[in-house]
């Protein structure tokens, strides 16, 4: 036994081929792990990706939805009025009045048949927003 392990000390090309044999191995696990990880986390970017598009998605329609009852409200309360011949603050109360989210929209605006700013929920009087 002594002998046979003297044997292998005398020959260091055994013990560099041996040492290079475990390096490859260990390379080779790593680099398959990093391929593997890498592989995962550009799954999980594009479910993040996707998940983010169907939230913005689903937050754009709410608020189409929320202009577009808003402006179906404005467009009652001046059908119903003769809105025209009523001052400009009392115009907008009677417009901007019915729409219960118009300060959740920010501004709203109405133009006549040639473009004219007629109704904006941005003028619309403190009393008025103080209420919603």
């Amino acid at each position: 036994m002594i002998r046979l392990s003297s044997s292998l000390f005398n020959k260091p090309a055994l013990f560099i081929c041996a040492g290079i044999g475990i390096t490859l191995a260990t390379t080779g696990v790593t680099v398959a792990s990093l391929y593997q990880m890498r592989l995962d986390a550009m799954g999980q970017a594009r479910d993040a990706a996707q998940n983010m598009v169907v939230s913005l998605q689903n937050e754009i329609e709410r608020n189409l939805d929320i202009y577009q009852l808003a402006m179906r409200d404005v467009a009652t309360s001046v059908g119903t009025t003769s809105i025209a011949r009523l001052p400009p603050e009392v115009r907008q109360l009677v417009a901007f009045g019915s729409a219960t989210n118009a300060k959740d929209l920010g501004s709203l605006f109405a133009t006549d048949a040639t473009g004219k700013l007629v109704l904006d929920s941005i003028r619309v009087p403190f009393s008025l927003e103080s209420s919603m």
